[in-house]
This record gives C-alpha cells, structure tokens and sequence, in this order.
C-alpha cells in the first residue's frame, strides 16, 4: 500500500492549492480543513499516513497541538511538517515542539521547494521500511 500525505490547512484556496500540486506531483493526498476532523481520519487509519502537513494557525486546533495528538497515536513513527506564516520565534516559544515537530516551513514558500521536503522525506522513509 502506497503511503499518503494527511494535508491539514483551513484555508481552504491554499488547501486546494496545496492538494492540486502535489497530487499532479502523483502523490497521495488526503486533504482536510477541519483539524478535528482530520484527527479522526487518522485515527482510523494509523497506517495510511507517512507525512503530515499541517498549518500553525487553524481555528479551534493549532498546528503544534494537532501534531501533538498525531504523536500520542503514532509517536516517532511520522514524519510531521508544520506550515506557518509566524515568525520562527513565535512558534519556537513552545517547548515540545523540537519532539513534535520534524520540519518548519515558513510561508510564503514556493511549491517546488515543498514538493522537494516530501519527496526528500518519502525517500528517507522508504529506506527504512
């Protein structure tokens, strides 16, 4: 089974902007807006996922707290990229976030430079199946 990318993004232009290129990019995407929604997707599916995308910012849920609970269900076994137009200081002021997130990617940023994060962590993960 070919493993997915759990998209969560509340802006729903930048979701479908998000989901478009990479699925053009023939990879599997599974796109949500609602982080709470999305949570139960994956709950349901432990082994679908090999990459989360999330954003910061998301109503109700932000980003380091949907990764938290990605954590609880999956631990290590993830590979967890935040999305956030903040400052990296801003978000560094959460503690946990070195043991929960795996990569940080600033916005604005270009869509190659995001196909070439995935592609580069899809790589390092089929390498240690």
């Amino acid at each position: 089974m070919r493993k997915s990318i759990l998209l969560v993004e509340d802006d729903l232009d930048q979701a479908r902007i998000f989901s478009l290129f990479l699925k053009a990019r023939n990879l599997d995407v599974i796109c949500f807006s609602d982080p709470f929604e999305a949570l139960k997707n994956f709950q349901m599916n432990l082994d679908k996922y090999a990459i989360v995308l999330t954003d910061f910012k998301m109503k109700n849920m932000n980003g380091v707290e949907f990764a938290r609970e990605i954590r609880k269900l999956r631990g290590k076994d993830i590979f967890i990229i935040l999305m956030t137009a903040y400052s990296l200081e801003d978000i560094l002021k959460e503690r946990e976030i070195v043991n929960i997130i795996n990569k940080i990617i600033v916005k604005p940023f270009s869509l190659r430079n995001l196909d070439r994060v995935i592609r580069y962590n899809l790589d390092l993960i089929a390498w240690e199946i």
